[in-house]
């Protein structure tokens, strides 16, 4: 019982059990040491010994052998196993020897079906994503130290700006970005803004005494 993992729902910072601290620590004990599939479990009973068939979601109760593993009074464990079954976390069917606690809901977020796919889905997303980045990464030039192009970009600045014209303009992003640490999603982008700004700016500038 002790290998292998379980998973935990953000919603559960939105439940009361999350904000008692002893009641979130039994949940989570009764979470790790439900099974996740259908056993059958022999449990000895005074002299003798039964078989006791368990569904995922449900453990066998000892309320000593757990306020032992809790480090908590069983008197305070069984109080705060009713608050627990008050709420729907859990659901404990007594018997003469033992407990049988069920974990209520644990079918919809321990399902392989439910979470993981979903994780598993946007773990794959996002890897696909990651990998069209790279590639997209590979087919640029580095300019300079920084400054990453296309050659498809490359060429549309030579036609914009000629070739001293756009050298300078990969030149002063090139050092932007070199001293002041500056990130661009688009080099290529990037220096047609600013260069829209500069226009702008050179439009506003004062002539002969009178400003446009």
């Amino acid at each position: 019982m002790t290998r292998g993992y379980v998973r935990l729902w953000r919603k559960t910072i939105e439940d009361a059990v999350f904000h008692d601290p002893h009641l979130f620590k039994i949940f989570a004990w009764c979470l790790v040491r439900a099974t996740y599939k259908t056993v059958s479990v022999p449990v000895v009973t005074g002299r003798g010994q039964t078989i006791v068939n368990l569904n995922p979601g449900q453990l066998i109760f000892g309320r000593h052998t757990a306020a032992k593993d809790l480090n908590m009074p069983p008197s305070s464990l069984r109080n705060r196993l009713e608050v627990l079954k008050k709420l729907q976390i859990l659901d404990i069917k007594a018997d003469t020897h033992f407990s049988i606690i069920t974990v209520m809901n644990w079918h919809s977020y321990q399902s392989d079906t439910t979470g993981a796919g979903q994780a598993t889905g946007q773990a794959k997303d996002g890897q696909r994503t990651h990998t069209r980045s790279v590639e997209r990464e590979k087919e640029k030039t580095l300019y300079g130290e920084f400054v990453l192009l296309t050659e498809d970009e490359y060429q549309k600045l030579l036609q914009l700006f000629g070739e001293q014209g756009a050298r300078d303009r990969i030149e002063v992003l090139d050092n932007a970005i070199g001293s002041k640490g500056y990130r661009y999603k688009s080099h290529y982008h990037t220096i047609l803004t600013w260069e829209k700004k500069n226009e702008k700016q050179q439009l506003h500038k004062p002539l002969g005494g009178l400003a446009y």
